[in-house]
Order: structure tokens, then sequence, then C-alpha cells
């Protein structure tokens, strides 16, 4: 079964910065990227029975915002079990908890003094993971 990082990211820079520390990770799996919620959302829908997924998700989107996404995602019986990692720029503790309240995997920093340890723990993750079984 092969992987996919679904990056659910509107700024080019913080997706250049994301997929440039993948490659020196040496994560070997696709990436895919969508600009705003809504793109994201049915790329993730249209993928989920088909591979592994890890899905890196910003807060602030166009069209649909990230906890739209995860209320969708938590509702719906194939996407449910999806790995989600928020990867924002928020500290509001509000969002804390309401991603958490959706099972995410971790929230996490996009600042650029810890990026680079941000992508290291999702690959370390990815790498040491069991995934759920894919819904049928």
């Amino acid at each position: 079964m092969s992987l996919a990082i679904i990056s659910i990211e509107d700024d080019d820079i913080d997706f250049k910065m994301m997929s440039k520390e993948l490659n020196k990770q040496g994560f070997s799996g696709d990436v895919i990227r969508a600009k705003d919620g809504e793109d994201g959302l049915n790329l993730i829908k249209s993928q989920a029975n088909q591979r592994d997924l890890v899905v890196l998700l910003d807060l602030n989107l166009p069209k649909l915002n990230g906890i739209e996404i995860l209320q969708e995602l938590r509702a719906n019986a194939q996407t449910k079990n999806i790995i989600v990692f928020v990867l924002t720029t928020s500290k509001a503790d509000e969002d804390r908890l309401k991603a958490y309240e959706y099972n995410v995997a971790g929230f996490l920093s996009k600042e650029s003094k810890s990026f680079s340890e941000t992508v290291n723990l999702v690959c370390d993750y990815v790498g040491l993971n069991y995934f759920p079984p894919l819904a049928r």
C-alpha cells in the first residue's frame, strides 16, 4: 500500500518550505497539495480508500477552514480514522482545544525556527506508525 501526505495549505511559501523539508528528511511517498479547504476535503475523500494518508492541515483556509474540514472528516465513516496533523501559525487555546476534540495527531507550529523539527516529527511518525485499516 502506498502512502501520501496531503497538505492543505494556501500559502505557497509555507508549502515550499514543507516540501523542501520532507525531501531533506528522505520522505519517499507522494506529497499532494490542495490550496483551499473545499479542494482539500474532496482530495482526501477521493484518496481515502486507496492508500494510507497523513494530512497536514492549515486552519486558516479559503472556502472551508481547518476545523470545518475536521468536522467533515470525523463525521464520515470512510475518513474518520485518517491521521491529521494541524500545521499552523495559530497559538490560540481555542483552536488547539477544538482541533483535539476532533482527534488530531498533533497541533504543530509552522514557525521557521522549529519547522524542520516539526517536519522531522511527522516523518518519524509516518515511518514508525501502523496505520488504521482502510475503510471499505
